[in-house]
């Protein structure tokens, strides 16, 4: 009898050790899967900002050609009316004209106005 209760429980703990060992796998699974997700979701992020980063890029390049082309043209004016400053007087003096290379105060940026002492 009692080698029967023996039996009985060693049959009993292998059972609970087979359905421990079946738990324990299909936990194993079920992190295998919870990692493939995780990856598959940063992957996705990561590409996301990849793509980002590339609108961004390409917004601040359209924005430089921009302000290069409007550099270029804000010069051209200049220089036209400098010419047709020129131009239009005849009588003056040319060392009396001021261009726009002389007319900066200590080669910052050209004032704006009239340059007025306080």
């Amino acid at each position: 009898m009692r080698e029967e209760r023996v039996l009985a429980a060693t049959l009993d703990h292998i059972r609970d050790l087979e359905n421990h060992l079946k738990n324990r796998k299909y936990d194993f699974e079920c992190l295998n899967n919870e990692e493939e997700q995780f990856i598959e979701m940063k992957d996705e992020e990561i590409m996301n900002l990849v793509q980002e980063k590339e609108n961004f890029k390409k917004k601040v390049e359209v924005k430089k050609d921009k302000i290069v082309h409007d550099i270029e043209d804000i010069d051209a004016k200049i220089k036209f009316l400098v010419e047709k400053f020129k131009g239009l007087n005849h009588v003056t003096d040319v060392e009396s004209v001021v261009t726009a290379e002389e007319d900066r105060d200590d080669g910052r940026e050209r004032p704006q106005g009239l340059r007025t002492v306080v």
